[in-house]
């Protein structure tokens, strides 16, 4: 493999490997370029952390004046192209936005959504493999592997990945470089919920040159299927195809099917499908999954700017999946038969996009949510309203993210209460509240709380850099801005009464605050052993011996020995301001106040996030999101790249390394090339945002994350 794409197929290996999995189940068996474009970001090169200057033809002080950087931006009005294109206009027909998306996917068909019938429930849909690993290695994460002082170690640890997997050839005789590189343009996997039969299945590879590959490794696969009691091999042609069909895999029996068309191959679990299929490749289907308008619509919203080829798109019909199975399951039906009364029939769809190295972002991802009008029942209960969205005066400048929206809490619960009412009776939502929030705590959750909350809600993270790092060291907090503070501060006032053993009262900067304090886990007793248990045999002895006790469960070991347990959070909440403020550490509520006692340098003042806000406000066009989202990806790097120089972290590798090949070739990379200063990384990284908008269609939400202009080596 060229040296300028053996980094591409392994950082896109997840993908590839799914759909190797996906071939191998389905048998039944277990089994570097340039950089060119406008408006890109500089480099950080001469300016302080956390500066950005010149972009968009301009300074970000010379947009500022010119008043593109006010919040709130979102009354304005302004074009809305690129990458954040929300509506289409009337001339751009459907067979257009199916041409934009990559409709010719080769010279001799069309894409999956030409092929696939209108009932497909379930689509990932990766248009052109390739092209998806020569954008990623353009976005930011892969200009750091490639950048010379990087590119030692992530070759070591790519080689390190190989040479563990090695035995990989031996099962399928290809090693992992080969297999990735089998992909050489469309990957699709549908799940079809047809109108009769059962449900199937349907993977499409396309595999190009590497046919040969593809059959080699398919070779495989079929031989141990053909070698499993009762399985039965025939083959049909269909539309001039040869079809390999398998019965009686597995433990199941189960059915599976494939063939080889035009460079690709198709695998499906159900023949009527890939029939479907067949007849649609020479263009006789009467309808495909182009002629389905829920599809479309998602489609429509998720595709971004005409002139931008998907990259990775995917859409779900749950309601179709659900009538489906409730075909031949009686709970499950019975569960459809209620959707109209919770309102979840009024969902019709649900997909997204993701696109990296757009114009001047380093990634574009979308997500559209598909309800019908009116909404009602549980989709009405997402109460999210307009409002403004300037950030706070006491919110840290230096934090990693910041969202910020507006509920309307009261509609919300009011919802709730009548659909628990419509199953239990008339007042039984009350009297559950009641019971679970105001004998518990003394606190009236509809009278004391509700009332006085503004709908204005915050959230915010933030890296403690005051204390050694630890993977406890980002900290949250939530907000919510009052009406008036009377009744919450009585409220907790009354909770901290009623919890006084573990509720403690701190004063600092001549403020107060409640700062919760987690009860110490019960200590396992020793069991009580007599002289003689377990004197007489070995026997004996093994069960005398104490057992070891149980401590917190971590959920992510990365298989680096025992570690210690995570600190249980220490919530803390009070009134700052005219808000309630709720955080997970005292650290970060201290912070809060030290920044309130002092608001001139605030976050919305920050250069990046004016940026940011200006970027979501021209996108918006004049109308108002109901959420909008920023975040320096600078700040979340720092603190892993602070983790992993840390001596703790240094430490367990070095005790993995002695049980586990991988790790020892990992520390010896990490020895051989150490990582180089973080500036060498955070010359790439650049600030992003998202938002979420509200319209009669449905929610859509975008995030992105902009790019810097390539630094100086």
């Amino acid at each position: 493999m060229k040296p300028s794409n053996w980094l591409a197929a392994g950082l896109i290996e997840r993908n590839r490997v799914f759909v190797v999995v996906g071939l191998l189940v389905a048998v039944g068996i277990t089994a570097s370029y340039p950089l060119s474009g406008e408006n890109q970001i500089p480099s950080n090169e001469g300016n302080p952390p956390n500066s950005i200057s010149p972009i968009l033809g301009g300074n970000v002080s010379e947009q500022h004046h010119k008043g593109d950087t006010e919040l709130p931006l979102f009354g304005e009005k302004g074009s809305c192209g690129g990458p954040f294109y929300f509506g289409l206009p009337a001339s751009w027909a459907v067979p257009g936005l199916i041409s934009a998306a990559g409709e010719e996917s080769s010279a001799s068909r069309a894409s999956a959504i030409k092929l696939l019938p209108p009932n497909t429930v379930l689509l990932l849909w990766v248009p052109n493999a390739p092209e998806l690993a020569k954008r990623f290695m353009n976005t930011a994460m892969g200009r750091i592997s490639q950048d010379p002082r990087m590119r030692p170690l992530v070759q070591d640890v790519y080689g390190s990945l190989v040479d563990t997997v090695a035995n990989l050839k031996e099962q399928i005789g290809l090693t992992l470089p080969e297999l990735l590189e089998i992909p050489q343009g469309e990957i699709v996997l549908a799940v079809v919920a047809p109108e009769e039969g059962p449900l199937g299945a349907v993977l499409l590879l396309e595999a190009g040159q590497q046919m040969d590959r593809l059959r080699q490794l398919l070779a495989k696969g079929t031989e141990a299927a053909e070698k499993q009691p009762g399985v039965q091999k025939s083959e049909q042609t269909i539309e001039n195809t040869k079809v390999v069909i398998y019965e009686g895999l597995g433990p199941e029996r189960r059915r599976a099917m494939y063939c080889e068309k035009d460079g690709c191959l198709i695998l499906s679990t159900e023949l009527e499908i890939l029939k479907g299929i067949l007849v649609a490749w020479r263009g006789g289907a009467e309808k495909t999954l182009a002629d389905n308008e829920h599809f479309m619509a998602v489609l429509k919203r998720c595709r971004g700017s005409k002139d931008q080829p998907l990259q990775f798109f995917w859409y779900f019909d749950p309601i179709g999946l659900l009538r489906k199975l409730g075909q031949e399951n009686l709970q499950v039906r019975l569960f459809v038969a209620s959707l109209p009364a919770l309102g979840l029939d009024g969902v019709l769809g649900m997909g997204g996009s993701l696109a990296y190295d757009v114009g001047q972002f380093d990634q574009v991802v979308h997500f559209h949510l598909l309800l019908d009008s009116p909404r009602s029942g549980i989709v009405e209960m997402i109460a999210l309203d307009a409002g403004e969205v300037r950030p706070e005066n006491w919110v840290p400048p230096d934090v990693a993210t910041y969202t910020t929206f507006h509920w309307r809490f009261q509609t919300t619960l009011a919802i709730l209460a009548k659909l628990y009412d419509s199953f239990r009776g008339e007042g039984a939502f009350s009297s559950e509240l009641r019971r679970r929030v105001l004998e518990q705590t003394g606190i009236d959750l509809e009278k004391e709380i509700l009332p006085a909350l503004d709908g204005r809600v915050t959230y915010f993270t933030r890296i403690n850099r005051e204390e050694p790092i630890s993977l406890q060291s980002s900290s949250w907090c939530w907000a919510f801005r009052l009406k008036e503070t009377k009744p919450i501060q009585e409220a907790l006032e009354k909770l901290a009464k009623k919890y006084e053993k573990n509720i403690r009262k701190e004063t600092y900067r001549l403020s107060s605050y409640y700062h919760f304090i987690p009860p110490e886990p019960p200590r396992p007793k020793a069991k009580p052993t007599s002289e003689k248990s377990g004197s007489e045999t070995d026997e004996g002895k093994q069960a005398a011996a104490p057992k070891r006790p149980r401590g917190p469960r971590v959920p992510f070991q990365l298989g680096l020995g025992p570690q210690e347990p995570p600190r249980p959070p220490e919530p803390c909440f009070g009134i700052v301001e005219n808000y309630l403020i709720i955080t997970d550490r005292p650290n970060m509520y201290e912070q809060i106040l030290i920044q309130a006692d002092n608001p001139r340098d605030t976050l919305a003042d920050a250069l990046d996030f004016k940026l940011i806000a200006a970027k979501i406000a021209r996108t918006a066009a004049g109308n108002q999101p109901v959420l909008i989202s920023f975040n320096r990806p600078e700040e979340g790097m720092r603190w892993l790249y602070d983790l992993a120089q840390s001596e703790r972290t240094k430490e367990r590798l070095r005790q993995a390394a002695q049980e586990n090949p991988f790790w020892k070739r990992i520390q010896e990379a990490l020895e051989k090339n150490p990582l180089p200063p973080f500036e060498v990384i955070q010359q790439y990284l650049a600030p992003g945002g998202a938002m979420i908008m509200d319209d009669q269609t449905g929610l859509h939400y975008t995030s992105f994350t902009l790019r810097r202009s390539q630094p100086k080596q």
